[in-house]
């Protein structure tokens, strides 16, 4: 497998930038991609890989500004093969960040941890 994915950001997709051997897991940035199947498509294969023989700790970093419904269905995704990989016995914490005058990035955060199972690290952040 693997063990670097790197996805440059732009102004429509975020940056992501997993490293299984460094237990560097971070999507950060804005969520807009027109076809967001084909923009995650990538990320979601790495991660169902890995899953499967995830690291024994696994800390992911999660600070999107902005995120479209498609993309929320996506990273719903993402965190659900993250919860995969702590059946397989990976230690997962998710750090979710958002600025403290974003209520909308933190219940999305809420519910994403609510729906993962994985008890998200709420952390906020001054803007």
């Amino acid at each position: 497998m693997n063990t670097i994915l790197d996805i440059s950001q732009t102004q429509e997709t975020p940056l992501v930038c997993f490293n299984s051997e460094e237990n560097i897991f971070l999507i950060s940035g804005r969520s807009l991609p027109e076809d967001a199947a084909t923009f995650f498509l990538p990320i979601i294969t790495w991660l169902e890989r890995y899953a499967a023989k995830p690291a024994p700790k696994t800390t992911v970093d999660i600070k999107l500004e902005y995120y479209n419904s498609a993309s929320a269905r996506k990273i719903l995704e993402i965190c659900m093969l993250f919860a995969k990989a702590k059946e397989n016995r990976s230690e997962v914490s998710i750090n979710w960040t958002f600025d403290d005058d974003d209520d909308l990035m933190r219940e999305a955060g809420e519910e994403i941890s609510s729906l993962s199972g994985l008890g998200f690290n709420m952390i906020e952040q001054t803007s």
